[in-house]
């Protein structure tokens, strides 16, 4: 069994939008498990690859990540790079892919043709599960509210990381120390079957009703609330709504 946490960088986020930088930690999940209290980590595999694609970053994307044409125009295919190969070997719902927002990551990975098999583990879902007060549970968020930061400087030194701002290999050592945070008070398949559970949302964040909560919404107007039933695909939204008007 194996825990792979993987982050990417695209060239945007349309539709026709591509991965071109890769960063992934694979380790064997029982070894881990037993050292994350001697707080070592030796035996795991690294990737991080830059990668061309037909679609050039957008200047939005560059001014996050700092990945240029210039810095691609020599790299592999993201279907060529090692990380993929890995991927690939790996993929079987033995395995858990841990991603943070995991839907983006996938979503990307399927336009390469690459269909998991993984129980994937979501910590954005599972940190608004298990992290209900704080403000937000972004990644970078959570590395200071949960001060994983003054664990990072002795985990990078001890998987060789650079730690450096807006990259994938960064996010996936911040990441490592939020399911390690998780951990604590969930197992690995208990985090896996949090990924999928609802989430309740207590107010709108979109539309004429923006800021109000759900339930002030459906004493006002039930009937703006009935039509979001009729016409949302948003699991969570649908989940909450139902829950306030029962």
């Amino acid at each position: 069994m194996k825990y792979i946490f993987f982050d990417t960088e695209t060239t945007g986020v349309l539709p026709e939008d591509r991965i071109i930088q890769v960063a992934s930690l694979s380790f064997d999940a029982t070894y881990y498990d037993s050292c994350l209290s001697a707080n070592f980590l030796l035996d795991y595999k690294k990737h991080y690859e830059l990668c061309k694609s037909d679609k050039m970053p957008s200047i939005e994307s560059m001014e996050v990540n700092h990945i240029t044409p210039e810095m691609l125009a020599n790299k592999k295919y993201f279907i060529d790079t090692d990380f993929y190969k890995n991927l690939c070997e790996l993929n079987s719902d033995e395995n858990y892919l841990i991603a943070h927002n995991i839907d983006f990551d996938i979503t990307m990975l399927k336009k390469e043709g690459f269909e998991p098999k993984y129980k994937l583990i979501d910590t954005y879902r599972c940190a608004r599960h298990l992290f209900k007060d704080l403000a937000h549970h972004r990644l970078q968020y959570l590395r200071y509210a949960l001060k994983l930061y003054l664990l990072e400087e002795q985990s990078a030194k001890q998987l060789q990381i650079d730690i450096k701002a807006h990259d994938a290999m960064g996010d996936v050592l911040i990441l490592m120390l939020l399911f390690n945070e998780m951990l604590k008070v969930k197992n690995a398949n208990e985090l896996y079957l949090l990924s999928k559970e609802a989430i309740f949302i207590d107010e709108l964040k979109f539309g004429k009703y923006k800021g109000l909560k759900l339930s002030d919404v459906a004493l006002k107007d039930r009937s703006y609330l009935d039509w979001l039933l009729k016409n949302s695909n948003d699991v969570d939204l649908l989940y909450s709504i139902k829950k306030v008007l029962q």
